[in-house]
């Protein structure tokens, strides 16, 4: 994808410094440290050419945590949250993931646990978070990836689910020597 622009994660991150592992868990270091060790340095320079904290453009941005301080890792859950950030950052829209939990949020309200096909109509006057869930690890006891499909020309966002092996990457990770977890 030599066009895209990607968004750097806390994952990302900790793979190019190591001393952001600190304060993650055994779980998440020990993948690190296997990520690490398989990759051997050779897509460190695309991390650092290639991925950005925020991404901004004339119809949205897009961070992995929060596009107030998007190295911090906060995460949003909640209108409560999301209300700081809509106040320190001004945007129509902005992208964001980390909780791994589809959901979307505006200035006044906030939704959860989207259900497949859900569609949100995007209106002008209004500002929004979207959170597509996540393609792996799923956090809201839905085992399929989620994901959102955004139409900028009729200015909606539709959040999807699909199917995919869940067990065979399970086994694949245990496999690996990875924690169970």
């Amino acid at each position: 994808l030599p066009r895209a622009d990607f968004v750097m994660g806390n994952h990302e991150q900790a793979l190019l410094d190591s001393r952001k592992r600190a304060d993650m868990s055994e779980f998440a270091a020990a993948a690190h440290n296997w990520s690490e060790s398989n990759l051997e340095g050779r897509y460190d320079e695309a991390f650092t050419s290639r991925f950005r904290m925020k991404i901004v453009n004339d119809i949205f941005c897009a961070v992995h945590a929060s596009p107030c301080e998007p190295g911090e890792w906060s995460y949003l859950y909640s209108s409560y949250g999301a209300r700081d950030a809509f106040m320190a950052e001004d945007f129509h829209l902005c992208f964001l993931g980390h909780t791994h939990i589809p959901a979307f949020f505006t200035e006044s309200s906030s939704q959860l646990f989207l259900e497949e096909g859900t569609v949100l109509q995007l209106e002008k006057e209004e500002r929004y978070f979207v959170n597509p869930g996540s393609v792996g690890q799923p956090r809201d006891g839905n085992p399929k990836a989620s994901f959102c499909i955004f139409d900028p020309d009729e200015g909606t966002i539709s959040f999807q689910r699909c199917e995919y092996d869940a067990e065979r990457e399970a086994r694949d990770i245990i496999d690996a020597g990875l924690p169970k977890y």
